[in-house]
């Protein structure tokens, strides 16, 4: 194992404590596999805060460009 890659985690809204069981769940993850490259693509912090609140308390940073632009995935649509 070289790498973890998170694309998305939730847990359901009605649980009480989620932010209990989503620190668990990350802090097992990175327990498991030890010292190794993890990252993270497409999780958009709409919809997502949580995820992405547990992930920067757990280390993770946002990354920018050498002109300092945030780097963020964009979604765009064309009507034909």
């Amino acid at each position: 194992m070289n790498s973890v890659t998170f694309y998305q985690g939730s847990v359901k809204e009605h649980i009480s404590n989620s932010e209990d069981v989503l620190a668990f769940l990350l802090a097992t993850i990175f327990n498991m596999y030890g010292p190794i490259a993890y990252n993270t693509h497409n999780v958009p912090e709409k919809g997502n805060s949580l995820l992405v609140k547990m992930l920067k308390s757990f280390g993770f940073q946002d990354l920018y460009t050498d002109e300092g632009i945030k780097l963020e995935q964009v979604f765009m649509k064309k009507q034909l």
